[in-house]
């Protein structure tokens, strides 16, 4: 995925603290779910301890956009295009500029909304395993 803020560990211990929260207040199967979904959720936090985010396409783009060094730390590419955007330095290419950030956009809401991306932006339907063709 893309990797905007919050990044992907912080959403699952989230996640987890929600399920924490509400699970003293469950009985029975429901509460053995909460409890299985913590520890779940834990194991996966301690496997994405080593986990590092993977440049995209996405990425590659913004980079481009920029003329930003791979080693940058995409955090910082996102500042610097922001105050680039800003200083006017693509105001003499605004197609280019409009073309890599509605792309950036759609890779973003792919991900978050994809049901309120317009036709021509969402990603084509692939069967889930056991559905038929």
């Amino acid at each position: 995925m893309a990797h905007d803020l919050p990044e992907l560990p912080e959403m699952i211990a989230t996640v987890r603290e929600f399920i924490a929260d509400i699970t003293p207040q469950l009985s029975g199967l429901e509460r053995y779910h909460g409890l299985c979904a913590q520890f779940l959720l834990d194991a996966t936090l301690r496997e994405l301890a080593a986990w590092a985010p993977r440049e995209t396409a996405d990425d590659r783009r913004l980079r481009d956009l920029l003329g930003a060094p791979a080693a940058q730390p995409m955090n910082d590419v996102m500042v610097d295009l922001c105050r680039a955007i800003r200083a006017g330095r693509f105001d003499d290419d605004l197609d280019a500029l409009r073309e890599t950030l509605t792309a950036h956009v759609v890779d973003k809401v792919r991900v978050a909304k994809p049901a309120v991306l317009a036709a021509e932006h969402r990603a084509p339907q692939t069967p889930h395993a056991g559905e038929d063709t």
